[in-house]
């Protein structure tokens, strides 16, 4: 095995400078998926013929990790392996249950002897040589030419290791597996030798998914390793104390031999998304970076032998280079896993003891080892919680729509949500009496004007932080304010049909800004097209009233049945914002769209109501207090003189109704005439509210 070095104050600077490395394959990175590329390449021959480069800074002669893996005493692997192989175990405890590994043994495998084992195979080859440096600047995929500070490699198949070179997704390492371990000596023989234990949780789990390996060499030696599960590294000052307080308490004195430590990711960005590389493809992802680690335990060194035997046989076989592409379902139930993990991490400790108690360790082995039939799978799948696994599939697969449901119908929700049961309670009344709700309809609106629905438009004074100034100011703003619902009146004597055309506009489009940017989906269009769908839905969905209501306004009698199919319309632009929703707003568009779908029951006046005061007026005043920075009583405050300006106004509304000769007639088209009255001046106040 030869090795460049460069020395850069010789004569021959300008010359290595300039020079190119011509090769079949490089490899970059020395550790276990390096290591176990070149070393297949050598067993297999491929090394006798073609030139194999290896870019590693580090000389590798430490022990800097251990290897463990599972395989039948009869792998082929276990034979392959047996120079590096410093301890096996055949028997492992699972709570209080001591099971043997049969047909399989775990195997220890120290780096630094793995390392020796390689360097000493690899130094045989003229072939070979090791470049002790780093690749720090990128890769051109066309002419393979990998520059380095001295010289340039120009490779026909680059196999990197590195995850730091992987673009996009592969980053987005939610989860670690990190750990810190001590191999210790004590002074008494304290252990059995051929007993492990995998997964031992008698440490504390800190909010996440926390355990001890614990693995004896011989009777007075054992590795010891915490090992976290999370979306924090372990942190090593409370490791050491942990590691410390447990042996204390199992073990007598004992001495520190070697201290190690590190993280392994956790994510199902780095797997293998197809069984082969393209053929065109230059740059082959190894080790980790290949998807080597399986994201839920952490197990890779199998698998980087493996796959690093695969690509030794293709390359010399001159045919697709294989991934480390695993059966969709392991996939499946890893990506579960893991979101439980994330999400929610309190479940990791029962999940896996309750795997290791019901299971035979052999079993969980051949399970992980992803070596299963379907059939035998199931039975392991039944033994655990299924509860955490159905929230993960609804997170992963709906969006959390199933949780999110659920927690709309919690009872001890009930005050969050007391429109939606308001709305089951007076559908469930419907069902039984359906007059009750028609008695009810226009007092239940009224109460909703008298609050939330007409407080919260009536602190447009205040919406730019300040009330009117002087006297001048006050009146300026009552007169205009007046003056836009005088005209809005106008409008409507003159042609109720033009003022019910302007009043739906102008509210559709203050119903759309207003839940948008509750949902945090805001955009004029999406707010107008969702604005105009919802009062088409909530209008549309009662023709014969709505027919009734806008005759009592003045207009003649109109047929809707005929534009029934608009619905569909309209139920299509109430759904659109559904595909930009953050999942944190899901709930309250859900509690909307349950709450208008049993609307379609009720009466027109009712669902209107549920609607305009229990969501609308509701989601506006909440708005108001976050923006305006006030209290509930500080609202209420600024709002009492135009809330009791209108309730008067209202009541003359009323009272003209039986005293004078108006163009419509009945208090719910009083009613209908007030909201577009003192709506327009309000919708603009807080379009430029809402713009701040």
């Amino acid at each position: 095995m030869s090795s460049y070095t460069h020395i850069k104050d010789s004569p021959e600077t300008a010359l290595q400078a300039e020079q190119i490395l011509d090769c079949d394959v490089a490899v970059i990175g020395g550790g276990g998926g390096g290591l176990s590329l070149l070393w297949a390449l050598a067993r297999h021959g491929y090394l006798d013929q073609n030139r194999v480069v290896l870019i590693e800074p580090q000389s590798k002669n430490s022990q800097d990790r251990t290897w463990c893996f599972w395989a039948k005493t009869d792998d082929v692997w276990v034979n392959r392996l047996s120079d590096c192989i410093s301890h096996k175990w055949t028997k492992a405890r699972a709570g209080d249950r001591v099971d043997p590994l049969d047909p399989y043994a775990y195997y220890q495998v120290r780096s630094a002897d793995f390392y020796a084992m390689v360097k000493d195979t690899l130094s045989k080859h003229s072939s070979f040589e090791w470049i002790r440096e780093s690749v720090k600047d990128s890769i051109d995929p066309e002419n393979g030419e990998i520059p380095l500070s001295d010289i340039r490699v120009r490779a026909k198949k680059i196999f990197d290791s590195r995850t730091s070179a992987l673009s996009g997704s592969a980053h987005s390492i939610d989860l670690w597996q990190s750990f810190l371990g001590y191999r210790i000596r004590t002074e008494q023989p304290e252990f059995d030798p051929q007993r492990m234990d995998l997964m031992n949780f008698e440490v504390p789990q800190k909010g996440e998914t926390q355990f001890l390996y614990l693995l004896p060499t011989a009777d007075n030696e054992l590795l010891i390793e915490l090992t976290r599960f999370g979306q924090e590294k372990i942190d090593a000052d409370w490791a050491d104390e942990e590691l410390q307080r447990w042996l204390s308490k199992h073990v007598g004195a004992y001495n520190v031999l070697e201290r190690e430590q590190g993280a392994i990711p956790m994510s199902q960005a780095l797997d293998a998304k197809r069984p082969f590389n393209s053929t065109k493809k230059r740059i082959i992802p190894i080790g980790t970076a290949a998807g080597a680690v399986k994201p839920t335990t952490g197990y890779a060194f199998y698998n980087m032998v493996t796959h690093g035997d695969a690509l030794a046989q293709a390359l010399i076989e001159n045919t697709a280079l294989p991934t480390t592409y695993r059966k969709p379902r392991y996939r499946f139930y890893d990506r579960l896993l893991l979101d439980i993990l994330d999400q929610e991490p309190e479940w990791g400790k029962p999940i896996f003891k309750q795997l290791f108690q019901r299971i035979k360790t052999p079993k969980v082995l051949t399970f992980l080892r992803e070596d299963m039939r379907l059939h035998q799978e199931i039975p392991l799948l039944f033994s655990l919680p299924i509860a955490p696994f159905l929230r993960a599939l609804d997170r992963k697969y709906l969006g959390g729509a199933v949780q999110t449901v659920g927690k709309l119908f919690d009872p001890r929700q009930m005050q969050q949500q007391l429109v939606l049961w308001l709305t089951i309670l007076l559908f469930g009344v419907h069902l039984i009496v359906p007059q009750a709700t028609q008695w009810l309809a226009l007092p239940l609106l009224i109460g909703g004007l008298i609050f939330p629905g007409i407080p919260h438009g009536a602190v447009d004074h205040v919406l730019d932080g300040s009330a009117p100034s002087s006297p001048r100011h006050w009146l300026t703003f009552i007169a205009v304010y007046i003056s836009i619902m005088i005209a809005i009146v106008g409008v409507w004597w003159a042609s109720p049909a033009v003022g019910l055309v302007a009043f739906l506009g102008y509210s559709a489009w203050h119903f759309g800004e207003t839940d948008l940017k509750h949902w945090g989906v805001y955009n004029p269009l999406l707010a107008w097209g969702y604005g105009l769908s919802m009062l088409g839905f909530l209008l549309g969905s009662h023709p014969g009233e709505l027919s009734l209501y806008l005759h009592a306004l003045g207009l003649p009698l109109i047929d809707f049945s005929p534009y029934a199919p608009a619905l569909a319309i309209c139920i299509l632009g109430i759904i659109l914002p559904l595909f930009k929703l953050p999942r944190k707003a899901l709930a309250s568009y859900l509690l909307t769209v349950i709450v208008i779908a049993i609307g379609v029951a009720l009466p027109l006046l009712l669902t209107f109501a549920l609607y305009f005061v229990g969501l609308h007026s509701w989601r506006a005043w909440r708005h108001l207090r976050a923006g305006l920075q006030y209290s509930d009583r500080q609202l209420l405050r600024a709002a009492a003189p135009f809330s009791l300006a209108a309730y008067v106004f209202i009541a003359a509304f009323v009272l003209a109704l039986y005293t004078l000769d108006l163009p419509f007639e009945g208090v719910p088209a009083a009613i209908f005439l007030f909201l577009a009255a003192v709506s327009a001046p309000h919708i603009w106040m807080m379009h430029g509210f809402y713009g701040k």
